[in-house]
């Protein structure tokens, strides 16, 4: 039986007061998204992370609120992260704390991964399974990462720019207002930016006793299992890494602890091949980067893989039937339709 991804009832924290705030009444949606009141008694409870996201993105579309996952940020503290803020606020440094963050995000929710990129400046990237890649969701999450690691650092640590895969809202007021840094939308990825050095910046509060002890503590917790088949967890790192141009068999598998002849009869048994789900994933990374205009056709070209702007045309077309500048301007027009 697969399971089903799951987040903390806490991240639900202020869902009440910004729904009041935007002239909702929680109560129907909450019914309509299937989450019991009483559900919020416990921060520890885990709920249907689908519910949750459903849930968000329901009353922003209904408050026509686009920062409402954002507003939602704005009442949350990092004590609310749980157990694990026992943890990270006793290692060493902040590249050990986005470490932990990774290793042990499913006592957070079972939604989001970080991956680190240690150029200059360093790009903490924050990337999300496929169904919950949505506004208000990398709104949440960008959030949420932003307060953990203010909050370590005691502020010592702040990012230098922060950016949006999703297009700007139309008022920014409250993105301007929660990060103290310029934000950017429609960029190639959901995350953080900062100096290479701020990586290595010690933390106040560090004790290797007491991360030990927390650590000890966490891996104590029996969490339900992670909704992993072997075919999810290959689109999801193919999602990851062919932006970057590693979306090879050979990085794909080891991304999964895998060899690749291990790794392609493992796909064969749940009725897959490699090569239909790194199309899947072009497919889909294609439709999201041309349905931002900031996006050059160029640039599109290379974060689905190709090496050329001819190449990646002739796939798309293949495809899709229609031409990637065709297919930009009919989604253009559908949302001038919309509105």
């Amino acid at each position: 039986m697969i399971a089903v991804p799951q987040a903390r009832a806490v991240v639900l924290r202020g869902f009440f007061e910004v729904a009041c705030f935007t002239g909702l009444d929680p109560y129907p949606l909450l019914r309509n998204a299937g989450i019991s009141p009483s559900l919020f008694d416990d921060p520890e409870t885990r709920l249907p992370a689908a519910q949750i996201a459903g849930l968000v993105e329901d009353a922003a579309r209904r408050s026509g609120c686009q920062s409402f996952g954002l507003l939602m940020q704005e009442c949350r503290t990092y004590e609310s992260l749980g157990p694990v803020a026992l943890l990270f606020e006793r290692l060493p440094n902040m590249r050990e704390v986005l470490e932990a963050v990774t290793e042990y995000r499913r006592h957070m929710n079972d939604v989001f991964h970080l991956e680190v990129e240690e150029g200059q400046p360093a790009l903490i990237k924050v990337e999300h399974r496929p169904e919950f890649a949505t506004a208000q969701v990398a709104d949440m999450t960008v959030a949420m990462t932003h307060l953990l690691l203010t909050a370590v650092s005691h502020r010592r640590w702040r990012p230098d720019a922060v950016h949006f895969r999703h297009p700007a809202p139309g008022d920014t007021g409250v993105f301007r207002r929660f990060f103290p840094a310029p934000v950017h939308f429609g960029s190639s990825f959901d995350g953080l930016e900062c100096r290479r050095e701020l990586l290595d910046l010690p933390l106040p509060g560090a004790s290797q006793v007491m991360a030990d002890n927390a650590r000890r503590l966490l891996d104590m917790v029996e969490l339900p299992p992670e909704d992993a088949p072997v075919s999810e967890r290959v689109s999801r790192s193919i999602a990851l890494l062919l932006p970057a141009g590693r979306a090879s068999l050979e990085e794909v598998a080891r991304s999964v602890d895998s060899g690749p002849r291990d790794l392609q009869r493992k796909l064969e048994r749940e009725g897959h091949t490699f090569g239909e789900l790194l199309n899947k994933a072009r497919r889909e990374l294609s439709q999201r980067y041309l349905s931002n205009d900031a996006q050059p056709i160029t640039i599109v070209a290379e974060l689905t893989g190709y090496s050329s702007a001819g190449s990646f045309s002739r796939w798309f077309t293949g495809e899709f039937g229609v031409a990637p500048g065709a297919w930009r301007k009919s989604y253009r027009g559908e949302l001038l339709q919309a509105a």
